[in-house]
């Protein structure tokens, strides 16, 4: 009886774990779907979306568009697995790189203070607010030292999260792209995004105007 019981219970235990966590991603992918609606609406982008998983989970809509005559993209993607498994929101813009130029930039944090001691890069760009705030890398950087001006440097320390460990940009071939850990359910991320497209618009042109190192 006592072992009838006790399976009963977990299988009540398991399907109410279960249900809860059903109801809670449908309500966090309902709250960011209308927050993506509303980003759309104001950057005047187009919704891509996929059906639910088996019907139930439902996929996080991409958004399409143009800003300044580029491709704009506001996506969702994830890296790790199981545990470490870790989602990210994007927004990324188009940009012609014939040099190849690369670029990271992230907020400053213990790790990367033990990394620069250790010989990791941190391109320094000579503006003491920006380069404690920030690390730097890049395959040109006496290009970025002179390029990242100072309306842009303003730019990225305005609309940079408070809590940036998060936070990073990378440019990579054709796209540059900022990325946020989190979802586009949580107050604010949405605005971010929006708030970040001029800082990164400005960015994007970067690699379309360098000519190569020495």
């Amino acid at each position: 009886m006592h072992e009838a019981f006790a399976f009963l219970f977990f299988v009540a235990m398991s399907v109410l774990v279960l249900g809860g966590g059903l109801l809670l991603g449908r309500r966090q992918a309902r709250r960011a779907r209308a927050n993506l609606e509303a980003l759309a609406r104001d950057l005047g982008l187009q919704f891509e979306d996929r059906p639910p998983v088996l019907g139930i989970f439902p996929h996080v809509p991409t958004l399409r568009g143009e800003h300044a005559g580029r491709a704009l993209r506001v996506f969702t993607f994830t890296t790790g697995s199981g545990k470490n498994r870790q989602a990210w929101q994007a927004l990324g813009l188009a940009c012609a790189n014939p040099r190849a130029l690369t670029l990271q930039l992230g907020a400053q944090n213990v790790l990367t203070s033990l990394g620069v001691m250790f010989g990791m890069q941190d391109v320094q760009v000579g503006d003491r607010t920006f380069d404690e705030r920030f690390v730097v890398k890049t395959n040109a950087p006496a290009y970025l030292r002179a390029a990242l001006l100072p309306e842009m440097r303003t730019a990225l320390l305005q609309h940079w999260p408070q809590r940036g460990m998060g936070a990073n940009v990378k440019l990579a071939g054709g796209e540059i792209v900022y990325a946020e850990l989190g979802s586009f359910a949580e107050t604010g991320k949405a605005e971010r995004m929006k708030a970040m497209l001029e800082p990164l618009s400005a960015l994007a042109a970067l690699p379309e105007v360098y000519r190569g190192e020495g």
